[in-house]
């Protein structure tokens, strides 16, 4: 019982009919007394409901509000909240902050002798980092092939010999694991389906080297589903460098919407001469272009990603 309800039912103890009542003499009949009981009762009992729906609503307002209060206390305290929410649009600074520790340096170590450098992000708490298939594809048999780089801050980065679980060459995808010394930070994933010709997005990336590493571009969609060869693919401005593939696009709100896999190209087609001027071939040159690059759909990588992991178990 409300403390609200408790003060109405004193108040109807001391109202003048109770008072009356109480100051009967015994030799009132019983009529009598059952007459004034029920007369009580009927201007009571409104007073009674009245208070009761008075009381519930102001319960309900107050558990509602205090249930909108927590809410908005767990989407402030929780890391990375606001890219889960759609509140509002971070701030490059901000993606930065919120992404970097997300996305890691990969070094493979290649069957040619050489070392390559691409990227990649976290996708869980046990490790596993999704990537492109053309980045370690050719990595040599040996245990520290792949070395994963991870962004603890900006004075401490380390490093984890990765396994390769699966890949997916048609789609170009590949899922490696580390074992961390911790819990590792993961990346919000977003919704490929979502993503708009206009809409600002960053990259991160490796260019060329692990003293490149966390290099961030900012552009545009420059179109959102970009068809080619079949495939659909995400097409972006940011410029993109040697590196940058398998890392990933993202969007205004910090979510993963595409992983990074070609820069836009052009080839270059000329014609080879003998000494008489004959045509005896063809030589296919690669023009890079400042144009940016190709992004996977995030919803047609995560189905890969769920596909490999489903079939090594």
């Amino acid at each position: 019982m409300t403390e609200e309800n408790i003060n109405n039912e004193q108040e109807e103890i001391t109202s003048p009919e109770a008072e009356a009542a109480i100051g009967e003499t015994p030799q009132e009949t019983f009529a009598d007394s059952e007459e004034l009981v029920t007369e009580t009762v009927e201007k009571s009992e409104p007073k009674k409901k009245k208070s009761g729906i008075l009381a519930f609503a102001v319960t309900m307002a107050s558990a509602f509000g205090g249930a909108l209060l927590s809410l908005a206390l767990v989407l402030i305290l929780l890391p990375g909240s606001p890219a889960t929410d759609h509140a509002y649009e971070l701030t490059v600074t901000e993606i930065a902050e919120l992404c970097n520790p997300t996305t890691v340096s990969i070094q493979v170590k290649n069957t040619k002798g050489t070392i390559s450098f691409g990227s990649g992000f976290i996708v869980n708490d046990e490790g596993h980092i999704i990537t492109n298939h053309h980045v370690v594809e050719n990595a040599v048999a040996v245990s520290d092939a792949i070395v994963v780089h991870v962004l603890y801050s900006e004075q401490e980065i380390r490093s984890y010999t990765a396994t390769l679980i699966g890949s997916r060459s048609s789609l170009d995808i590949a899922v490696l694991k580390i074992d961390a010394d911790e819990s590792l930070p993961t990346a919000f994933i977003g919704d490929s389906l979502d993503v708009e010709t206009g809409e600002r997005i960053v990259a991160i990336g490796t260019p060329d080297s692990i003293k490149y590493a966390w290099t961030l571009t900012v552009g545009h969609v420059s179109h959102a589903n970009r068809v080619l060869d079949g495939k659909g693919y995400i097409q972006f401005d940011a410029p993109v460098n040697p590196g940058n593939s398998g890392g990933p696009l993202i969007n205004a709100y910090g979510e993963v919407v595409g992983v990074v896999t070609l820069k836009v190209a052009e080839t270059v087609r000329s014609e080879v001469y003998d000494n008489n001027g004959k045509v005896i071939g063809y030589t296919e040159t690669v023009v890079w272009s400042d144009g940016g690059g190709l992004a996977i759909p995030i919803n047609e990588v995560m189905e890969a990603y769920e596909s490999i992991l489903a079939y090594k178990k």
